[in-house]
């Protein structure tokens, strides 16, 4: 059986990971107005609730890693399952939530010499961070929390947690990012900082000198966990 999955979602994401993912084992299609989605994971699947659980953990992984890579956290979801018979018979199973999530990212654009202008989509390490989730606990714990919640001073706090429970160096004492993951942690945790997003509403936990903003713990998250997921796959 030859099995596919139509994507749904923001049509930029959806064509910048059709450039990303390209090979046999995960490949994201441009067809007609439509995507589909093709791995040789697929094989030897029996049914669609087979291939519904593959494509389900796939999408958990290119959900959150897009939000590093293509800065987007527009979520892809899966439509209809199709398959086709050696005889050419197709049956089509349908099933699908949409969820939608809004953001704005900025595209690189390359105009040449000639005239022409070219698009340029980062990422091609995700394809080698995505099988990362079957094999190591943490990274599949990272990508929940990502989906969950990758926008809140919570978020970015659990996030971190799990990388320093990882024992990567560059967030650990003494480490690139321990002073600035230390500066986030003072103010995710004060009320007196971040009012009703803080972690505590405890007097204790005090107002950093000159506090972290949001968008700044947002981008220090995203870089430690994309050279953290780099760090794995080397």
């Amino acid at each position: 059986m030859n099995w596919q999955v139509d994507l749904h979602g923001d049509k930029d994401d959806l064509e910048d990971l059709s450039k990303i993912f390209t090979s046999s084992d995960l490949q994201i299609i441009r067809e007609g107005k439509g995507y589909i989605l093709e791995s040789s994971s697929f094989e030897g699947c029996k049914d669609s609730n087979a291939v519904k659980e593959i494509v389900d953990k796939l999408l958990k992984a290119i959900n959150a890693t897009k939000q590093i890579i293509l800065d987007s956290s527009d979520v892809v979801t899966r439509g209809a399952i199709q398959y086709k018979d050696e005889g050419g018979n197709r049956a089509i199973f349908l099933e699908t939530t949409i969820s939608v999530k809004s953001s704005v990212r900025a595209r690189l654009t390359v105009c040449k010499a000639d005239g022409t202008i070219e698009e340029s989509v980062p990422g091609k390490q995700m394809i080698k961070w995505i099988p990362l989730m079957e094999s190591d606990e943490r990274v599949r714990r990272v990508f929940d929390l990502m989906n969950h919640d990758f926008k809140s001073w919570n978020g970015f706090y659990k996030i971190i947690e799990v990388v320093q429970e990882d024992n990567f160096p560059p967030v650990l004492r003494k480490g690139e990012f321990y002073d600035d993951i230390d500066l986030l942690k003072q103010t995710a945790q004060s009320y007196e900082a971040v009012k009703t997003e803080a972690r505590h509403a405890h007097q204790k936990f005090k107002k950093p000198d000159k506090e972290m903003k949001i968008n700044e713990a947002k981008s220090l998250t995203k870089r430690i966990v994309e050279m953290w997921l780099n760090s794995k796959i080397k």
